[in-house]
């Protein structure tokens, strides 16, 4: 599995995945939207920095999309064309840690790490932490596992 933002879920209490693009069931805002809190979208690029929400009387809704780049972006496009809704984007930071599927802007970072910076500069929860482990984990078994040939992983008959 190398699907960070399915990682996050399970790590995190207070998140939900939202399927994207199922034929049978077309996308709605309600899949995305939150009554009574500030509905935000991550992605980068946007001009709209997630600090200057940070003193909002309301609670916020980080939607993260998760894809490869270009999912992403038509995922964004799509919830924007649905509802009014505010995109945001990190500061720089560090560059990924991901190793595993790379981008041309060092800048660009997978899901599980956008949360993990999103939620830092959202709340101050030490337990935080834990998402960035396990993602290294997962990270370093699937370099090792890349590391040796294929035939340690399928036994022939």
């Amino acid at each position: 599995m190398t699907n960070t933002g399915r990682l996050a879920h399970l790590l995190l209490r207070n998140s939900q995945i939202k399927v994207f693009g199922l034929p049978e069931k077309p996308l709605i805002k309600e899949d995305f939207l939150q009554n009574g809190y500030r509905n935000l979208l991550l992605y980068p690029g946007s001009q709209n920095h997630l600090e200057n929400f940070l003193q909002l009387e309301e609670p916020i809704n980080l939607i993260v999309p998760d894809g490869n780049w270009g999912q992403a972006k038509k995922m964004v496009q799509k919830i924007a064309q649905l509802t009014p809704v505010t995109c945001v984007s990190l500061p720089l930071g560090a560059m990924s840690e991901y190793m595993l599927r790379t981008h041309p802007d060092p800048h660009r970072i997978c899901t599980i790490e956008a949360i993990y910076r999103s939620l830092c500069i959202l709340e101050n929860n030490p337990e935080l932490e834990q998402l960035l482990k396990v993602f290294r984990i997962m990270r370093d078994r699937l370099v090792a596992m890349r590391e040796k040939p294929a035939s340690v992983f399928f036994k022939r008959k």
